[in-house]
């Protein structure tokens, strides 16, 4: 493209509209792309001078702005619009209409290829090749606007082409390669001044630019317009508002001066070098004013920056007073800001501190003074608290999304997680000042828990000169736990109404008044009881005493005085008569083998082991003494008092004073009795079949003689010399 006639030799020049011929359309055409039946599919294609381009057959697949970037990329144009209409609700197929308001100027027409601004509808065609939907598709072409058109022509018409080189010498007050723009100056050379005003007067004092209108002041026109190609650098209005859209002002000597005020609509103020100072002299007034109009915005309004990495060696921002000598505010190069005089107040919003290092303290409140006597940080609230009712906070601290502590208006202090730690002098004190609410309260919420609700602890070790806790009223000691442990109630007295009272070791001691267990008993597990005086009154639920020493008795009740003549251990019932239906007294072993009882009527049974009688033996006034198992044993240490006596005390007895029975049929296989001289030497004895053997010391018997009723008399010994027989009548007067 670029060269034409007849052997291809001629450089065309560029081509443009002529300027003097003003109020020309546009050259525009209609394309209407159809089908049948069904919805098209594919691309059609349109050519127009040797140049093509493809577009959606399909209108929904299609737009005006798709159409009219398909039409600029034909080499052939620089400008081009496309709107679509009529389109088929069936086919999808439409009318695209394109309008050519500017043609490509330089190197895109040939011989062959060209056209004046007016180029015929044969210059056109389309196929639609591309459709690949099987419903007849058709591409057409019309013609819409095609008169009063603008040129396309050779220098603009303004010029005459050399086409040896392809370059336009423009006439007389035209100006450009293609000769289209007015000028004073009719060149094509490139280091020309392309408007050049230059009086020539050594003692010029006239106006080099005159520029004048009849026109009133008005916006609707331009006093001057400056554009690089197409693009607008400067213009002003008929009314002098001056417009720099592209591009920088720069002062090199010499100052600025703007004396109505400079307002800047877009684009911002850029200063390369030398800062900027503001002045202001009047009394009152603001020195400098940042505002965002736009109801919308969402940028920065004012920016400090720096090039430099942050660090402490420069500032962003400083604010000082008496010109400068008085800082008041500053921010350091690092973010760091100070308020150096005057304080800082926050009226709405809060104030929100970020810091994302993991060392550092986020917020230091520090009074540096060293006779500073105020306080430190203070939170107010206007509104009054609502308490005991649903309150305001007046701190709320929170750590991962987890509240960590709150401060109600009220002064009621919340600490979710970590408790309470005060660590140094001073401990810690609460004052209450409700009448009925508790002073302090500690309380473990989790249904789990198996810690300590409270511990109180020292660093000393266990000593009787300090106190782990003291209770008072009205300034007076009521309660105290000493620093060895040993706790005091000091009036009042002590009461367990549920769970007893279990003392490990060091025993429990009441010096006076006693002690009432109401109900659940008193557990002692190690180290007893001291009662030192009143005694014991257990008034329901009894008394249970487990002890785990191997060595030491579970129960003892010791009578100490040396004079004591009442009763040392005394078990009875108020109300129920005697009766076999309860028990008096049980020992058990093993927890279910008896052993010994005594019944509500007094029947007392041994239930196993026997009864062993050591000193003082055994007198039975009534009812006689049955032993149910493991027989009777009777023994005395004593060298002369009779083992056991057994006496009919009645004058008019008539009974048996001693009986031996034995279940068993009479037999020779067990003793009715049984006499023993040295634990085993056999005395005497008395055989189940009734055999009776003197085993030594023969038989003597003083009075009344002796009947043996059946089965003859055998006299038997083993001597060798004494008589086996003697019967002697002793009495002097023997008939």
């Amino acid at each position: 493209m670029g060269f034409t006639g007849p052997d291809c030799s001629m450089r065309m020049c560029q081509k443009n509209d002529d300027p003097l011929t003003p109020g020309q359309a546009f050259r525009s055409i209609a394309l209407t792309v159809s089908g049948a039946t069904s919805a098209l599919a594919g691309v059609v294609t349109v050519t127009f001078n040797g140049y093509s381009f493809t577009m959606p057959a399909n209108a929904n697949s299609n737009s005006d702005a798709i159409c009219a970037a398909a039409v600029l990329t034909l080499g052939n144009v620089r400008t081009a619009t496309c709107v679509m209409s009529a389109v088929d609700s069936t086919t999808q197929g439409a009318t695209y209409t394109i309008e050519f308001q500017e043609w490509s100027h330089w190197d895109s027409e040939n011989n062959v290829f060209f056209h004046t601004g007016n180029p015929p509808l044969a210059s056109f065609s389309c196929h639609v090749a591309g459709v690949t939907s099987a419903n007849s598709p058709t591409c057409s072409f019309a013609d819409v606007v095609s008169t009063n058109l603008i040129e396309h022509e050779y220098c603009s018409r303004r010029g005459i082409c050399d086409f040896t080189v392809g370059l336009c010498t423009c006439f007389l007050d035209y100006k450009t390669s293609d000769c289209s723009q007015l000028s004073n100056i009719p060149d094509n050379i490139d280091d020309h001044d392309g408007f050049l005003i230059q009086p020539v007067g050594p003692s010029y004092v006239g106006i080099a630019l005159h520029i004048q209108t009849i026109k009133a002041m008005q916006t609707d026109f331009q006093m001057i317009k400056i554009e690089a190609a197409s693009q607008p650098l400067f213009y002003m209005l008929g009314n002098g508002d001056t417009f720099w859209t592209k591009g920088n002002v720069r002062v090199d000597t010499g100052t600025l001066f703007v004396q109505a005020g400079e307002t800047i609509a877009t684009g911002g103020l850029a200063i390369q070098d030398g800062g900027s100072t503001t002045t202001l002299t009047t009394v009152a007034g603001t020195v400098a004013d940042a505002l965002a109009p736009n109801t919308g915005f969402t940028g920065t309004v004012m920016t400090a920056r720096a090039t430099q990495a942050a660090a402490i060696t420069f500032y962003l921002f400083k604010a000082s007073t008496a010109n400068s000598l008085v800082p008041m505010f500053d921010i350091r190069g690092d973010g760091r800001t100070t308020v150096r005089s005057g304080g800082l107040e926050v009226v709405l919003g809060g104030a929100t501190i970020t810091d994302n290092v993991g060392t550092t303290s986020v917020l230091t409140v520090q009074a540096s003074s060293g006779g500073y006597s105020s306080s430190v940080v203070s939170i107010a609230a206007t509104a009054s608290s609502q308490f005991p009712l649903t309150d305001f906070n007046l701190l709320t601290a929170s750590a991962g999304g987890t509240t960590a502590i709150t401060v109600e208006a009220s002064g009621k202090t919340t600490l979710t997680n970590g408790g309470l730690y005060v660590n140094g002098i001073g401990g810690g004190n609460f004052v209450n000042q409700d009448p009925t609410a508790s002073a302090l309260t500690a309380l473990s919420g989790l249904g789990t828990f198996t810690g300590t609700v409270a511990t109180i602890g020292a660093s000393r070790a266990a000593n009787v000169t300090f106190k782990l806790l003291e209770a008072k009223s009205n300034g007076v000691v009521t309660f105290s736990v000493r620093g060895d442990g040993f706790t005091t109630v000091h009036s009042g007295g002590f009461q367990v109404l549920l769970g007893g009272g279990t003392i490990t070791a060091g025993g429990f001691y009441v010096y006076a008044g006693g002690a009432t267990v109401n109900a659940g008993g008193l557990m002692v597990t190690n180290g007893g009881a001291t009662i030192q005086a009143q005694g014991l009154v257990v008034v329901d639920g009894g008394a249970d005493i487990t002890s785990t020493a191997q060595l030491l008795p579970s129960f003892s009740v010791h009578a100490s005085h040396l004079a004591f003549q009442s009763t040392v251990a005394v078990i009875e019932t108020t109300l129920v008569a005697a009766s076999s239906s309860f028990y008096l007294l049980k020992i058990n072993a093993a927890t279910t083998t008896e052993i010994f009882d005594v019944r509500g009527d007094g029947l007392t049974t041994i239930h196993q082991g026997g009864l062993a009688v050591t000193l003082g033996g055994a007198t039975v006034t009534a009812g006689g003494l049955t032993v149910t198992d493991g027989g009777e044993t009777i023994r005395t240490l004593s060298a002369t008092a009779d083992v056991s006596t057994i006496t009919a005390a009645s004058t008019g007895y008539s009974g048996s004073v001693l009986t031996a029975i034995s279940a068993t049929t009479a037999g020779s296989s067990f003793y009715l009795f049984s006499a023993l001289s040295g634990t085993s030497t056999a005395i005497f004895d008395i055989r189940g079949d009734g055999l009776t053997t003197i085993h030594q010391g023969g038989l003597s018997i003083t009075t009344g003689g002796a009947t043996v009723t059946d089965g003859g008399e055998t006299i038997r010994t083993l001597s060798a010399t004494a008589d086996v027989s003697t019967i002697t009548a002793a009495s002097t007067g023997y008939s």
